[in-house]
Parts: structure tokens; sequence; C-alpha cells
């Protein structure tokens, strides 16, 4: 990321008040020097002038800074990186040209050993704070991937008209447009030459649109008043099949221009598989709308984990770097320690992955989800792998388990992957309920993860151990695996069975 010289810095100026009247070292453009002490969630790093901290974006570790102080909130302060007078033992040069400006990552900034690091220490630092629990005791050391770039099986790209020169503000001309990536912390669109965290293929996909979208006069959407057709793009592709993916996000399904879009499609990409036109008519962030029509192929692309085979429709859930997902996967079986003859839940279980991976090795396994289309997928990915002994159910998961315990479901072993803001009191009552012998906890947000771990140990459950596993790289986003232990369970612990395994890959 560029860093400007500032030449002679302003000395601190006298204390000022926050909006609340309490007292705070620094004012709104005032230029302080500030070494960093360590990353947050959310991915930004923190300092501390005094007792009193400042949030500082692209920050490292170590990092002895030069810093313009933007907004003062209560209790604390942002500041901008003007100056890196000594950079902190794990600041690295970024692997892209726009990073700092687009959104898509935070942490390029880190070698690959300090985001690990930093990532073990997130997880670590929310269940210290939130659990009261010794985070170090029972967090291991985060596993990475061998090479921890183009790892992405999807992307989805912003469409903005262009912006009228001079003024500041977009043209309404159709036929032209901006194809890119959202700037962090707005919906301005970036236009990168390539991303270093997609696949290839869809760095190739990416420049084809870009170049072949403004041919065909399509009016683009405008946020502001709704008017307009088309909303974006995206392209999946299968890591282990080659199968790829292409869909536009508009309006409306009437598409007159479909046919020669197509033909301009299949003549750059002849082997793709799928060509979609989701809509989404409503006034919404929300990416991608209900509807989906097939433009050409078929409605679905396979990918594979392990020896399962799956089954993606545009809208399906599926986690975004497969060679992670494998191992991802890999732990939940372990910690698991099915032997046939158990009963297993997997609750917000999208498209069936883990439910079907667990499969072969349990007697019978029920997956819950709200999404209609991810069940259809589920299913389909059952009859596609040859699996009779799992079953998949369309509802809420705070609204079906409750009920399902209350009828009598009795479950050995419970997974959980819920999204970002974790799980409901009323799925963790029904567990504690039914009492399974082991509950696997599947997160993306550690601070929902500590707060529902501290749930399930005032129910009677022990942490035995948590996992934190790379999925998204150069982010400062985090998946990990929690495995807890009914307090009245013989079982033995996964972790005292595992103890001689091979070395984690923090340091790949």
């Amino acid at each position: 990321m560029p860093m400007k010289s500032t030449g002679k810095r302003r000395q601190p100026g006298p204390e000022t008040g926050d909006r609340d009247g309490r007292s705070v070292p620094v004012r709104i453009g005032q230029q302080v020097e500030i070494v960093i002490g360590g990353l947050v969630a959310g991915g930004e790093a923190i300092g501390h002038l005094g007792g009193y901290a400042v949030f500082v974006p692209f920050g490292a570790p170590g990092d002895r800074l030069v810093v313009e102080i933007v907004s003062i909130k209560p209790g604390y302060a942002r500041g901008l990186i003007r100056q890196i007078l000594a950079p902190g033992p794990g600041r690295s040069e970024a692997g892209c040209l726009v990073f700092g400006q687009c959104g898509g990552c935070q942490w390029q900034h880190l070698a690959y050993g300090a985001q690990l690091e930093a990532k073990t220490g997130l997880v670590a630092e929310a269940l210290t704070r939130i659990t009261k629990l010794d985070g170090s005791a029972v967090v291991r050391s985060t596993l990475g991937m061998e090479r921890p770039w183009n790892y992405r099986n999807k992307a989805h790209w912003a469409i903005a008209a262009p912006l009228v020169p001079g003024r500041g503000r977009r043209a309404p001309t159709a036929g032209r447009l901006r194809l890119g990536l959202y700037e962090a912390r707005s919906h301005r669109v970036v236009e990168p030459e390539t991303c270093a965290i997609v696949h290839p293929v869809l760095n190739l996909v990416f420049d084809f649109l870009r170049h072949t979208l403004p041919e065909h006069d399509l009016a683009v959407h405008d946020e502001s008043t709704g008017r307009g057709w088309l909303r974006g793009a995206f392209a999946k592709i299968g890591y282990r099949t080659d199968q790829l993916m292409i869909g536009l996000v508009a309006t409306t399904a009437h598409f007159p221009g479909a046919a020669s879009f197509t033909e301009a499609v299949v003549d750059r990409f002849p082997a793709i598989d799928s060509l979609v036109l989701n809509v989404n008519p409503a006034r919404t962030n929300v990416l991608l709308g209900d509807r989906t029509e097939l433009l050409f192929g078929r409605a679905q692309l396979t990918e594979r984990i392990g020896d399962r085979t799956f089954q993606l429709s545009a809208r399906s859930f599926f986690q975004i770097n497969p060679l992670q997902t494998e191992v991802l996967y890999g732990k939940v079986r372990e910690l698991a320690g099915l032997t046939g003859t158990e009963l297993v839940v997997d609750a917000f279980c999208g498209t069936g992955t883990i439910a079907l991976v667990l499969a072969g090795d349990a007697a019978e396994v029920w997956g819950i989800e709200a999404e209609p289309a991810a069940v259809r997928d589920a299913e389909d990915n059952a009859r596609a792998n040859g699996v009779d002994n799992a079953h998949f159910l369309l509802g809420r998961v705070e609204q079906r388990l409750p009920r399902m315990v209350a009828e009598g479901l009795a479950p050995d072993v419970v997974v959980l992957d819920p999204p970002r803001k974790g799980c409901e009191a009323e799925v963790i009552a029904a567990i504690a309920a039914a009492r399974p012998a082991r509950v696997i906890y599947v997160s993306c947000n550690p601070t929902t993860l500590a707060r529902d771990l501290a749930a399930f140990r005032d129910a009677g459950y022990r942490l035995d151990l948590v996992q934190p596993i790379d999925m998204f790289p150069q982010t400062a986003h985090v998946e990990a695996v929690a495995l807890l232990v009914s307090g009245d369970s013989a079982a033995p612990r996964p972790s005292e069975q595992v103890a001689e395994e091979a070395p984690d890959r923090a340091d790949a």
C-alpha cells in the first residue's frame, strides 16, 4: 500500500473532548507517532497513546508509524498511516496493486506466518475475553495453506456507470460501465486488472466481461434511484473439476440481448458448463435474488471434496476455498470420532457437504437448512453419491431442531455451522436437552463462537479444543472448529487420541 511522506510533523496539541465530554489526547487532523501493539477483530491494527486506543488500518504489529487522526469516537480514535518510520517484523509487500483501496483484502501487507499467528491470537483473545477461559490453553495454532493465493472458487463483481469527467457523479449512458470490486467501507467501484486471491480462470472471466459487457448496450442499475437493468456479475469454478459457471445479475428476466451475449461467452469459453441470469429486483444490498434463469448449459456445476461430489447452483452456499475445505471437513470428521453406530445432526447444513462427508462413518445423518435451493442441492448430492442414510429437512434450525428434540430425537453428535451471527438461544437449549456426547461447532466469527461456547459451558458442556483454519488468506477472516464434550459423557476425548498428530502448518 503506498504511503506518502509527511515532512515535518505537527506536535500533539492540548487534549480535546469526545462527544461524551471525556478528555482525549488527540484531535482530528493531528499527526502523531505511534507503535502498533497488535491486530483486532475486523483486521485493523491498534496502538496506544498513554492508555488511549488508536485503530490504524493496514498497520502491522511492531510498526512505528506516523498516523493522522481522522475520527474520534467514544473511547478511541482512528488514524491513517502517513509514514512508516520502522516496519514491524511481520510487515511484507502486498501482492496486489489495488491493495488498500479494494475492500476485499485487509492483510496483504503481512507475511503469511504473521497472518496465521494473528488469527490464532484473535480466536484466543475472543475466548479469553468472553468465556473467561484461558483461550491460549484450548486454541491450537491456525492451519494454513502452502500457497495462500488464487484460492477463491467464486467471484462477484459490482457494476456501476462511468463517472462524468470532472463532476464526480455517474453518467446514465447505456453501453458504458465500470466492472470491479467495492472499495472498503463504500460502494465505490475499484477496477483492478486482476485479483490475487481468485482462481486464475475467474480472472480471465473478469477480463472478458469488462471488455465485452460494454458492447451490449445494457443499462446499468443505479442504487440511488433503482433504475437500470444490470446489477452485477459473478462466476464460480469447480477447483477439482474445472467446471465453470458465469452469471449476470439483473433487475428483470427480460434480456433482449441474451442470444448475442451467450454467443460471445461460448465463443470465449467453449468448455463453459453453465451460463445463468439471476433476477434481483429488490432495493437491497443482497447480491443475488431468488430466481435464476438458465441461458446456456446446465443449472449446476460439480465440485469434488475428497471422495464426494457436489452439485452447486448459482445460489448454493459452498466454502470458497476448496483446498482448505478438505482440511476443515477432515478436522470435523476427526473430532466427530464416529464408529458407524451414531445418529448425527448437521444443523445449518447448506448443500449437505458436511453431512455427506460424515454419512459414511455414521448410522444416520439428518441435515437441517432454511434455504430451499440448498436443500434441493443436498438431496441431489446425496443421490449422486449413492448415500441413502443422509436426510435433509427444510426449515429454520431454531424452529425445527427444538420440535425434533421434543418429539424424541436423541443424536449422538451434533455439528453446527451457523452464519456469522451464531446460534439462536433456542438451538443451544435444544441441543442441551438432547444431550449428544459431542457438539462440533464450525464458526466464521470468533466473537459469536466465544459467546455460544460460553452458553454451552453453562449448559454443562466442556470445551475440549478450538482449531482455527485459514479459509481466507490475505484477509482478517478466520474459521474455527470447536469440540464440546458433554459433562456426563464417558467418550474418550479426541484431543487425547490425536496428541501425536503431525505439527500444524502454521509456518506455511
